[in-house]
């Protein structure tokens, strides 16, 4: 499953917006966001970013793995969490194994590789657990890696996401702005993973497009959007 979940997160893919893409009045009426890409020249939807390796934007782009070689976004969310997840059971089999079978190896100077593999697989069990738990608590808050840095100005991640791809701005804004999605712990995890439990450690599609999502705020009544430098009316069109 390990290799499976790996091969879907990459060749899936995040989903990209199309170069042609608009928003209509739907979106509108429930209170979606269009936003500006000065790098595509063309508009965006809501929680979407550019990726500067990928040289497109990204729908719920979340960062740019290099492992993967393609961005985490909205298509390959679950599957890239189920490749952390099986990757972990992975690294936690092979050192239980190893561990269990210790006492049976040579003498110290000829079991040298054998004490190098488990440094190597401890080091990546700690790199899968840090990363499973990190992406767990945002997708329980229903938040990309993205939504967190827009809330919590560190310079230091703030500079390891630019070098990880994104080079959309990340305006300061409150808790409040990005709550929006936030619909709950077990929502948040059903709408990331699936209705039922048992298909959670499934690779299943997500549901929906990636171009909305639902909110937690009521419907605006309005027609326009909030774009960089304008306002975006879209009863002109």
């Amino acid at each position: 499953m390990f290799w499976w979940t790996y091969y879907l997160t990459f060749t899936v893919g995040p989903g990209y917006v199309p170069k042609d893409w608009s928003a209509d009045l739907e979106d509108a009426h429930a209170g979606r966001q269009v936003l500006w890409c000065s790098k595509c020249s063309a508009f965006r939807p809501e929680r979407a970013h550019h990726c500067k390796f990928c040289q497109r934007c990204v729908l719920m782009m979340d960062h740019h793995c290099p492992w993967i070689q393609t961005c985490v976004g909205y298509h390959n969310t679950k599957y890239f969490l189920l490749f952390l997840f099986y990757g972990l059971i992975s690294c936690s089999s092979f050192l239980y194994l190893f561990y269990q079978h210790y006492h049976q190896l040579p003498s110290p100077d000829e079991s040298m590789p054998e004490d190098f593999a488990a440094a190597a697989e401890t080091a990546n069990w700690r790199g899968n657990a840090f990363l499973l738990n990190d992406h767990v608590r945002l997708i329980a808050r229903n938040k990309t890696f993205i939504d967190y840095l827009a809330v919590h100005s560190n310079p230091f991640l703030a500079k390891m996401a630019m070098s990880w791809g994104t080079s959309a701005r990340r305006p300061k804004k409150s808790e409040e702005d990005y709550n929006r999605y936030d619909l709950g712990t077990m929502a948040n995890i059903r709408y990331f993973l699936g209705d039922s439990m048992w298909m959670w450690f499934w690779p299943t599609p997500p549901r929906g497009t990636g171009f909305s999502y639902p909110s937690n705020r009521r419907e605006r009544s309005d027609d326009s959007y909030d774009v960089p430098g304008e306002s975006y009316d879209l009863r002109r069109r």
